[in-house]
């Protein structure tokens, strides 16, 4: 009867042992895939971190570009506005303006009226 207890009490340690073992090769794996976890989220921020940078570099390009069309298309109406002043100048202190003002050809010249070439340049958006 103590060798059947003797041995009762040995399988029931082994088995303890063996509960023990398999619950501590549970944690190691479950530790194992935590870290993994862990390493692919922070490479998940990182990859976003990048992507975010990314972006922000080309709404930064395509601001500074906008912003020098932008400062460009001023630079032209301006230039624009300008030339149109000093030709209206010129037409308005040319000897026939009173004669243009009531629809007639200025006395003396018998060519029709021209303008000057005021825009030169091939934008297409209002050549004056």
């Amino acid at each position: 009867m103590a060798h059947k207890k003797e041995a009762a009490w040995r399988l029931k340690r082994v088995e303890l042992q063996l509960e023990s073992e398999k619950a501590s090769k549970r944690r190691e794996k479950m530790e194992e895939i935590e870290a993994k976890v862990r390493a692919l989220r922070e490479e998940q921020r990182l990859a976003m971190e990048r992507i975010d940078a990314e972006y922000r570099e080309q709404i930064a390009g395509l601001r500074r570009d906008a912003d020098a069309k932008e400062q460009k298309l001023v630079e032209q109406w301006a230039a624009k506005h300008v030339r149109l002043s000093k030709f209206l100048e010129q037409v308005g202190s040319s000897g026939g303006g009173a004669a243009a003002a009531r629809g007639r050809r200025p006395a003396g010249r018998n060519r029709v009226w021209s303008t000057p070439n005021l825009c030169r340049s091939s934008d297409s958006t209002l050549n004056l």
